[in-house]
């Protein structure tokens, strides 16, 4: 190994107490310090010379930089030409770095020996390796604010320490720095060694050391993320890690270290932190305590000194609401403490445009991976399959014999799965990052603590909380599970006894008047994945505020320890339980669990049929309907009969509930290939003559539905805008024909959704509302006219994923609904001697031809997560208008809520709620939308093409996926 990487993370003070002056000009002192989420990503390579006793041959070096440090080759030639990287010097050591900053004080970082990292090196080399004669590499992408108190030199010094560890770990030819050390370094080794480079270092390399499994110790006992630093800092003491998040502040100052403690030495101090107060605060995991007992004495100084800091303490104190604002070490940097993401993520949206300061989210770091699996199996009531699988994973990677199995811990455990506008969705199996028994239960205490708080509980009348669920892999299991912390919480469940689609829990949510809803499911995504969704009392998944205001209970919960469930209490298989739980009469506030009966999906079926265009002639038409294994068989079917359409032909491959999806990979009817077996069915009717019109296949979770049609001889899929726009001129049409249009009627879709549809609505008269992504703000929408007395105004919503819903009686996308309808489309169609795709084509004819299609860039794991951060910021902060070959008419950005005209010039400020949303609309009527997936580990890029003809179209939608490709690639 001649190349590795290690992240050098931030440190803030939760309180210091500086006991006095030393006679060797240092000062003694009592801090306990932590690690945060900012980091420097530092690259670290070894360059052996002649004679050396590890690394890359020295012809390498321009190769070892261009791959390790990403440099071009003509950058890395340079360096070697200038001298930088010669090979004719012992132990040559060279530092190149990148920033992202917009604070001047970044300039005074030094490259030269000045530099802690280089000094690291340096030292490193002297103690451990005085015989090497080769070159030290070391990148910087430096992130960490410098001279800020956040220790952005030492975390880089620990770095470099570590890597060279792990780069000569075998190959190192002397003895320790003292004698009697072993060759090989301890983890104690180098945080001794560390002291001598600057009093933070010891405590960087042990946190680092905790969070980077590459370097090898995170097991060690001596690698902590929290710890009590004593003396100058080289007595070290773990401490428990805290659970919370903070905003950091960065002032445009840079403040001197030595300054401060110069002034410190003079100013008056009558009150010091009581560090054993904290340091128990933290151990009893008891925030009042915490909080109170923060305290930095240094600020005496450092706010006379420089008031920039005074000013942004003032800022944050007038302006948010949290658990503490502390100056971090001696300056300029200042953090407010929060409990959950949500409190710091509004924190940072009020002071956004209050400061010219840098501000920066982080959480507060904790264990490592291997720390969490390890944790996890400390438990003595894991659940026996869940523990055979972290077991078998850490048996793998100790014998070494898999090299994946580290991998794999670490994506298990890097993050907990983060509950949002999407709900939660995740793959199965065990760990904080990953769908399983714990992390469904922990988020329904926080959905409980939430509903509990808001609603309260009047007396024999506690809130309730609908629960489906679909066919997935441990759907009914999770579904009973989240009904036990319920009712643990006092809060009564209405559940179904067997699988039913998201719609029907809309419904249910709204026919008992519950407080919440939840639905068992990963909608279209494979097998691996599971998912719960939230919904609110109109039936619809939970908007920002609300969803936020549920995160926010929930991260505040310990996975084990905070979490209350009467699951022991009931056995045998789901309908047992079902029964025993029903019975049970013991859960607190009178809280009972209800089994919905039979009628209410007879209700359901009833509001959808309620919802016809008329009669049809079905007598013509045939079509071909899969469920592909989920929960659209009985009602789908059941509609379908009660309109009159006889000749359906079921894939009865695909009827039964399996999870496992044998007979389809990919679930998703967007996609072609979860079509094939309809495909099949379809080809073998039309040998026997019986060719079906019409091909419709449902999600898992009965919400989407892919249409396919037959036309000239082929079947051709429609796409989710083609079905969408259809539909909307198809009840338009059929309204208006018979009479029933209402007055200013309105029509919703999303923002990603074809512009061809508001071209339609507008021949009708219909207003066209935008939405962001997520049918819940279509949803939102009916709510919010059903709350004026204008719910009747609302003909039909859609959403480009093939998610589509016509009525007022659920607040989702309805599949069963939408089949419906396409049914009687094509019965329509046939009536008048043409097909959906021929009607489709008279639409393109009279609004233009709109080609609409997406992109998905699959980006998985912690690395990826962070790739598509940065090719989301580097599309937000470069210039849009030298990114693409056609000439912009506007941009829009839904993070900041800002629409930029480049051709009328100025811009305009976006009234919907803020997403991590990028637009951009060309003159020539093309449009790009950006955006990250909520449910996936995906970038999806929409594009629509405007063409006068369809063969025009098609060519510059090729033409933009292929500059978008390039884009895209071209962001490492």
């Amino acid at each position: 190994m001649n190349t590795i990487s290690v992240n050098a993370y931030a440190k803030i003070n939760l309180s210091i107490d500086v006991l006095g002056k030393r006679s060797d000009g240092y000062h003694d002192i009592r801090t306990v310090m932590h690690q945060i989420g900012i980091k420097d990503h530092v690259t670290v390579s070894v360059v052996r010379a002649e004679g050396a006793a590890v690394g890359a041959p020295a012809a390498d070096r321009a190769a070892v930089l261009t791959a390790a440090e990403g440099l071009t080759a003509d950058r890395a030639a340079v360096l070697t030409a200038a001298g930088a990287l010669t090979a004719d010097r012992a132990a040559a050591i060279s530092l190149t770095a990148s920033f992202e900053y917009k604070d001047e004080t970044y300039a005074v970082m030094p490259r030269d020996e000045n530099n802690l990292a280089v000094r690291a090196a340096r030292l490193f080399i002297k103690s451990f390796a005085p015989e090497f004669n080769g070159e030290i590499l070391i990148h910087i992408d430096k992130h960490i604010p410098i001279a800020a108190g956040l220790a952005g030199g030492s975390a880089d010094a620990a770095a470099v320490i570590l890597a060279l560890a792990r780069l000569f770990r075998g190959a190192l030819s002397t003895p320790g720095f003292d004698s009697g050390r072993s060759p090989t370094p301890s983890l104690r080794d180098l945080m001794e060694l560390g002291v001598h480079i600057g009093a933070d270092v010891p405590f960087c390399i042990m946190g680092q050391a905790a969070l980077n499994e590459s370097v090898g110790f995170t097991r060690d006992p001596a690698a902590a993320v929290c710890a009590l630093a004593e003396g100058i800092g080289e007595r070290l003491t773990p401490l428990p890690p805290l659970r919370a998040w903070v905003l950091v502040a960065k002032p445009p100052v840079a403040v001197s270290t030595a300054e401060i403690y110069s002034g410190f030495d003079a100013a008056p101090i009558n009150e010091r932190p009581d560090t054993d107060a904290l340091i128990e605060g933290l151990r009893t995991k008891n925030y009042a305590k915490i909080s109170k007992n923060m305290a930095n004495v240094l600020e005496i100084v450092a706010l006379k000194e420089y008031p920039e800091i005074d000013k942004i303490m003032c800022l944050l104190s007038a302006n948010i609401q949290s658990e503490k604002i502390l100056m971090s070490g001696s300056g300029s940097a200042v953090f407010a403490l929060f409990k959950d993401k949500r409190a710091c993520e509004s924190a940072a949206a009020k002071m956004a445009d209050k400061t010219v300061c840098e501000l920066f989210r982080s959480k507060l770091m904790r264990k490592s991976a291997f720390e969490q699996l390890d944790m996890w199996l400390e438990q003595t009531e894991l659940d026996d399959e869940l523990r055979d699988e972290l077991e078998a994973l850490k048996k793998a990677d100790e014998s070494g014999a898999d090299g994946s199995a580290a991998d794999e811990i670490n994506d298990r455990f890097y993050r907990e799965l983060e509950f949002g506008t999407g709900g939660m969705r995740g793959i199965l199996g065990a760990g904080s990052n990953r769908m399983n028994v714990y992390t469904v239960r922990r988020i329904t205490q926080g959905l409980a603590d939430y509903i509990n708080e808001k609603t309260g509980s009047a007396a024999g009348n506690p809130p309730t909380v609908a629960i489906s669920y679909d066919n997935r892999i441990n759907s009914e299991r999770f579904a009973f599970e989240t009904a036990c912390v319920l009712l643990a919480n006092g809060v009564g469940v209405y559940i179904y006894p067997a699988l039913a689609p998201t719609p029907a829990l809309s419904f249910a949510v709204r026919y008992y008047g519950c407080a919440a809803g939840v639905m068992i499911t990963a909608s279209h995504n494979t097998k691996e994945y599971n998912g719960y969704k939230v919904y609110d009392p109109e039936g619809e998944q939970s908007l920002p505020d609300e969803a936020d205001d549920i995160a926010a209970h929930i991260d505040r919960l310990d996975l084990f320890r905070d979490v209350k469930t009467l699951a022991p209490r009931f056995h045998g298989d789901y309908a047992e339980k079902l029964k025993q739980a029903e019975a049970y009469e013991s859960a607190p506030s009178s809280a009972r669990l209800c089994i919905i009966p039979d009628k209410t999906l007879d209700a359901y079926i009833n509001a959808v049929l309620a919802l016809s265009t008329g009669k049809r002639d079905f007598s013509r038409i045939s079509i071909v309907y899969s469920p592909l294994h989920g929960t659209g068989n009985v009602p789908v079917r059941r509609v379908l009969e009660a309109i009159g359409l006889k000749a359906v032909h079921v894939v009865e491959e695909q009827v039964p509930a399996d999870g496992s999806f044998p007979t389809c990979s990919y679930p998703n009817p967007e996609k072609k290939e979860a079509l094939a077996m309809s495909l099949a069915l379809c080809d073998k009717l039309g040998k026997a003559g019986k060719a079906p019109e019409l091909l419709m296949a449902t999600d898992p979770d009965c919400d989407r539905v892919g249409v396919a049609v037959l036309h000239e001889g082929e079947y051709k899929q429609l796409t989710g805008n083609e079905t969408g726009v259809l539909l909307l001129d198809f009840i338009c049409a059929s309204r208006k024909a018979a009479g029933t249009m209402p007055v200013n009627p309105v029509a919703v879709k999303t923002i990603v959704s074809s512009p061809m549809a508001s071209a339609a609505a507008r021949e009708y008269g219909v207003e066209m509302l935008n939405v962001l992504t997520g049918f819940k703000f279509i949803g939102e929408q009916i709510s919010l006219l059903e709350k004026k007395g204008e719910a009747s105004r609302y003909i039909f919503g859609f959403e480009e994923s093939c998610g589509y819903m016509s009525g007022v009686h659920v607040r989702d996308k309805d599949a069963v609904n939408a089949c419906m309808l396409i049914a009687e489309l094509a019965a329509d169609c046939k009536e008048k001697g043409t097909t959906l795709i021929g009607r489709m084509n008279e639409l393109y004819e009279r609004y233009g031809f709109y080609e609409s299609s997406l992109m998905e860039f699959t980006m998985a794991g912690e690395s990826g997560m962070e790739r598509i951060g940065r090719i989301m910021t580097v599309l937000r902060d470069g210039s849009p208008d030298k990114l693409f070959r056609n000439k912009l008419a506007e941009t829009a950005d839904y993070l900041t809520s800002k629409k930029y005209l480049f051709v009328a010039g100025g811009e305009e400020t976006l009234t919907l709620p803020k997403s991590d949303v990028l637009e951009y609309v060309f003159e020539n009527g093309n449009t790009i939308i950006v955006r990250p997936s909520g449910t996936e580990p995906k970038l999806k890029i929409y594009l629509t093409a405007l063409g006068k003809t369809k063969a025009e179209a098609a060519s510059e939608t090729a033409a933009m996926r292929a500059e978008l490709n390039n884009i895209v690639e071209g962001i490492a």
